[in-house]
């Protein structure tokens, strides 16, 4: 099959997770025999209106959209140009497939144009953007959220200061449930993100297929006897919305004698410089931030650590880290949010607590450092099965994308459909002329 990869990033611009999981399935296609190209994104501040490049990244052809500025926190943008460029890609590669990784800085008229064109669509749900501008499910206040209620949660809580928000939020959702609910197959990475789009969106039948985890290390414990009343610990990015300042302050809470944090991965600032502080002002606590690292260090990075702690403070959609995590043999300490009681079982593998409870988390580490039996317990409730490898994951990917290549596109319905949301968007556009972002599209 030729295979189309759409992502709003691709390395070497993008190195995240979404990122990672699109260059590894474009990598395990390959490896099983089919032609791989990935449309992508470069979003910048130039003015001009997006630009279509083609390169040649690990062998792939990738074309690259650059300029027009991220979009991001509002919509529409330059969507009818990003559009007119899928098209031509579609014409120009001429794929049998389309896999669309992330809509984010694309449009999500891009489905009901491949269908138009007879080329069935896969999407992945890797989060919660289809649904919520922010992904997260979190509003800029900082509450969870439910979900857009057909776009009038966004235009008041997060957008309210927009021109026209509940035209342009209204609009938005109802795009991007068209483009996942007529998707010929939707990839989900949890049951959680499935069931969640099954209840809000009314999406029937998502696929569940978690992200490849690359062979590890063997995990080898330091050699160091811990002394009771100390813990080893590290957390993987330093964000927010990863609760870091959570961990910071369960061990204030907990008053061990010492506590060796290791923060890995992209730092936030001014947030890191809040959170080096706090840490500071906590006795027995040494945080340490190492900052990006190469996924083949991983591994050595967590060498002695006790236990990875991913306090999230929203809804995770996997926890690619919670995976990595027990590949190297590392227990998993985790808010009891999201997919994570998925993948962590509480008291076997891992521990889980209240994501707005410090003090749950600090019994959970007072009990980690005083009680040695109970790290070699949830060591040893860590089975193979708690991760999926990337090799099969691929195995699973290519026999999706088979039957998919044989499915049935009703062409005729796409053209309605796309026909009744680009006039919507000029119409809403129109409305808001001579404002510059009626220029873009």
């Amino acid at each position: 099959m030729r295979v189309l990869l759409v992502s709003h990033g691709f390395p070497p611009f993008g190195v995240a997770g979404v990122e990672r999981a699109t260059e590894a399935s474009a990598a395990a296609l390959v490896e099983r025999g089919h032609e791989v190209a990935v449309l992508t994104r470069r979003p910048s501040v130039a003015p001009y209106a997006p630009r279509l490049r083609n390169e040649r990244h690990g062998g792939l052809d990738v074309f690259r959209i650059w300029g027009g500025g991220s979009a991001t926190g509002s919509y529409p943008g330059f969507q009818g140009r990003l559009e007119l460029l899928f098209e031509r890609v579609l014409v120009d590669w001429r794929p049998d497939v389309v896999m669309i990784t992330h809509l984010m800085f694309h449009s999500p008229l891009y489905v009901d144009i491949a269908h138009a064109w007879g080329i069935p669509v896969a999407v992945e749900l890797h989060d919660f953007y289809a649904a919520c501008e922010r992904a997260h499910l979190e509003r800029a206040s900082g509450e969870l959220c439910q979900g857009p209620e057909a776009g009038v949660a966004c235009a008041t809580h997060c957008f309210a200061e927009q021109e026209a928000a509940e035209l342009r939020w209204t609009l938005r959702t109802r795009a991007f449930r068209s483009a996942i609910c007529s998707a010929d197959l939707l990839l989900c990475p949890s049951r959680f993100v499935g069931d969640y789009f099954e209840r809000e969106f009314g999406v029937h039948d998502p696929a569940v297929l978690g992200n490849g985890v690359d062979p590890m290390e063997p995990y080898i414990r330091s050699p160091r006897r811990r002394q009771p009343g100390t813990l080893r610990l590290a957390t993987i990015g330093v964000f927010h919305h990863k609760g870091p300042h959570v961990v910071v302050k369960a061990a204030r809470l907990a008053g061990l004698e010492a506590v060796d944090y290791l923060l890995l991965g992209p730092i936030s600032t001014p947030y890191d410089a809040r959170l080096r502080k706090d840490a500071d002002s906590v006795p027995g606590l040494a945080a340490r931030m190492y900052g990006p690292f190469a996924q083949a260090e991983l591994s050595n990075l967590l060498l002695g650590v006790d236990a990875v702690v991913v306090a999230s403070q929203v809804p995770e959609s996997y926890s690619r880290v919670a995976r990595e995590s027990f590949a190297c043999g590392i227990p998993v300490v985790a808010s009891r949010l999201g997919a994570l009681p998925e993948a962590v079982r509480h008291g076997e593998n891992g521990m889980l607590f209240d994501h707005e409870s410090p003090a749950q988390l600090a019994a959970i580490l007072q009990a980690l450092a005083d009680d040695p039996h109970l790290l070699e317990k949830l060591r040893q409730g860590i089975r193979r099965s708690d991760w999926i490898s990337s090799a099969e994951r691929g195995d699973r990917l290519d026999a999706l994308l088979r039957d998919l290549s044989s499915a049935p596109v009703d062409r005729l319905a796409a053209r309605v459909e796309l026909t009744s949301l680009s006039a919507m968007r000029s119409a809403a556009l129109e409305s808001e002329r001579p404002h510059s972002i009626a220029a873009g599209a």
